[in-house]
């Protein structure tokens, strides 16, 4: 039963959030283990929906699984329609979405009078001038009409999460509810090798996430040169080359 306490007859709903991604997967770090079960642990009945197969309910979270669709145009079209569709059935409390495509959706349902935030977690502009796909003479084009467009939209929504403060810096202005929640690492994502001691590891730095220029993997490789030749270090990657094979 959806209830926080039920006391002389009079019953306490639990506030309903509702999470919408069209782009990330079911269980991703920063939406689900750490967004979405920091609300569960504070008491609040949330929903994930999201491309996946068929639903579940995982750590006290109901996650609503929608077709995964192939194609980024199709993703954008019939996705985006279904996220919306399943939205309303679930009638929550707040919607918090994930993707800009997604920005139609949240204006839809700040339109209904719902209460809708946004959460930013790249510069999507910006991101233009990075995107292989785009003709090179379109990007700064595309870049300024999106920036306008998401601009206007963050406007209308009840609040805005940014990742970093260089994002919220430029949203400032725009909507007073920013707020920049850090995507650093959980302490339990550390595990220690306990039968080692620190200091006798090797050197090692790790990166995890997309391998690009536009994320400095070039940067990262040139202050590598400036580590002390006599203590060698090794560089771990792991994540996806963007684009593929570079």
């Amino acid at each position: 039963m959806n209830l926080v306490t039920c006391s002389q007859h009079r019953c306490i709903r639990k506030a309903k959030v509702v999470h919408l991604t069209s782009v990330h997967m079911a269980f991703d770090v920063r939406v689900f283990h750490k967004e979405c079960k920091s609300l569960a642990r504070s008491g609040r009945h949330v929903v994930l929906i999201v491309p996946h197969q068929g639903d579940a309910v995982v750590d006290s979270i109901e996650v609503k699984g929608i077709r995964i669709s192939r194609g980024r145009f199709v993703r954008m079209t019939r996705t985006a329609w279904s996220l919306y569709l399943e939205a309303l059935r679930q009638n929550g409390d707040v919607y918090h979405f994930h993707d800009p495509e997604l920005i139609p959706l949240g204006l839809l349902l700040a339109a209904r009078g719902k209460v809708v935030v946004y959460d930013i977690h790249e510069d999507a502009p910006a991101d233009i001038l990075h995107k292989d796909y785009i003709p090179r003479r379109l990007r700064r084009p595309l870049m300024w009409s999106v920036r306008k467009l998401e601009d206007a939209a963050c406007r209308r929504f009840s609040g805005l999460i940014a990742s970093t403060p260089t994002i919220a810096e430029r949203f400032y202005s725009i909507n007073a509810n920013t707020v920049v929640v850090h995507n650093f690492p959980m302490l339990d994502e550390i595990a220690p090798n306990v039968s080692l001691p620190w200091n006798e590891h090797l050197p090692a730095v790790a990166y995890v996430g997309s391998i690009s220029e536009r994320r400095g993997i070039r940067e990262i490789l040139q202050a590598l040169a400036l580590l002390p030749s006599a203590s060698p270090t090794q560089m771990m990657l792991a994540g996806p080359f963007s684009p593929n094979g570079s």
